[in-house]
């Protein structure tokens, strides 16, 4: 079902709609205005804050350090290079390091970034039901 805005008139827009503005910023997740001086934000800290993602993370980066795939990542070179030889220097290290990548990013890993994922998704929908 379409409706065209033309056939409501601007009492009827005032009456039942709740008319804003979003705007997807850089640092806030979303910014939306509602007339007057009613703005509302939700930051990128209290986005990620509300999805439980910190504490998730702080705990994926201490098994990388118990496990030494904190250090491993942390060597490993750049690929923007147009010089043969370091292309070939990081493909052998990723290779030698293969097996440590594959224990550590295992569905256990996947299971975490889904919850991540879908912590977000869920602070979204409250901060949106808030403003309701």
């Amino acid at each position: 079902m379409v409706i065209p805005v033309d056939d409501f008139n601007s009492d009827e827009i005032e009456r039942y709609f709740r008319v804003c503005t979003v705007d997807p910023g850089r640092r806030d997740v979303f910014n939306s205005y509602h007339g007057n001086d009613d703005i509302r934000r939700l930051t990128t800290s209290e986005y990620y804050n509300a999805g439980g993602s910190p504490k998730r993370m702080q705990n994926v980066d201490k098994r990388k350090i118990r496990t030494g795939l904190e250090e491993i990542e942390t060597n490993i070179s750049t690929l923007k290079t147009t010089n043969r030889e370091h292309f070939i220097r990081h493909i052998q290290y990723i290779i030698t390091n293969l097996d440590a990548f594959f224990t550590f990013y295992s569905f256990r890993v996947a299971e975490l970034n889904w919850k991540n994922w879908r912590g977000r998704q869920q602070a979204l929908d409250e901060e949106a039901a808030h403003d309701r």
